[in-house]
């Protein structure tokens, strides 16, 4: 069974071991293009990482990085695409924890994420923030607390995908707090985002990175 390299953006500790790599001489070759699959929706964060790391590459070492989005299925569509590419090197998984607890949360997933990968790299990580739809008069925690335990069909998390952090967080936080609230999976932050944003959904558990600064417009 044939390994595949990924690099793991690790938003929560324990993500992203750094192993040794056989690889020829000459890698990586400048003159080939390196492309980072990114297994969720454009404009998340682990997309916007992807990016900014893309960029780093690019600058630092001359080489011609394109990321893509292959979204969905708690992001084992796009590792399934990277489990089935040749495995040369040229052809990376830039994801989250995420790759490694979808076995836990999906009854079925196409490839084993701990030997059909190889990780290479840890490249960054973020602290969770707690967002909620502007529409909703409540300003702590405390607040929504109880106001989701009198009235627990008005107040539904949204989570980037089955198994994700923010959702593994919305999880603890439903048990931290003695509710049952529903958890909607999306197929990344930025979708999740717009609901929420759009009042659609109520609340949601995401990695900083990306959720801070629609918190700072919605205060302005």
């Amino acid at each position: 069974m044939h390994r595949r390299r990924f690099i793991a953006s690790a938003f929560a500790a324990g993500a992203g071991l750094v192993a040794p790599i056989a690889r020829a001489a000459n890698f990586p070759d400048p003159s080939r293009t390196i492309r980072l699959i990114v297994p969720f929706a454009a404009g998340g964060g682990v997309d916007v990482l992807a990016r900014l790391y893309a960029e780093a590459l690019k600058d630092k070492h001359g080489l011609t990085v394109i990321v893509e989005n292959r979204g969905g299925a708690s992001g084992t569509i796009g590792g399934e695409f990277v489990h089935k590419a040749a495995p040369d090197g040229y052809t990376l998984l830039f994801s989250a924890s995420t790759h490694t607890t979808a076995r836990l949360v999906m009854r079925e997933v196409p490839y084993d994420p701990l030997t059909d990968f190889v990780p290479i790299a840890r490249v960054g990580e973020a602290p969770m923030l707690v967002i909620m739809s502007k529409d909703r008069p409540q300003t702590s925690i405390a607040e929504v607390v109880a106001a989701a335990r009198k009235d627990p069909g008005q107040w539904v998390f949204a989570a980037s995908s089955l198994g994700s952090m923010g959702y593994l967080a919305t999880v603890a936080f439903n048990q931290n707090a003695g509710l049952n609230l529903t958890i909607t999976s999306y197929r990344g932050t930025a979708p999740a985002l717009t609901d929420v944003a759009g009042g659609h959904v109520q609340l949601m558990i995401d990695p900083l990175l990306v959720l801070l600064p629609q918190a700072r417009a919605a205060a302005r």
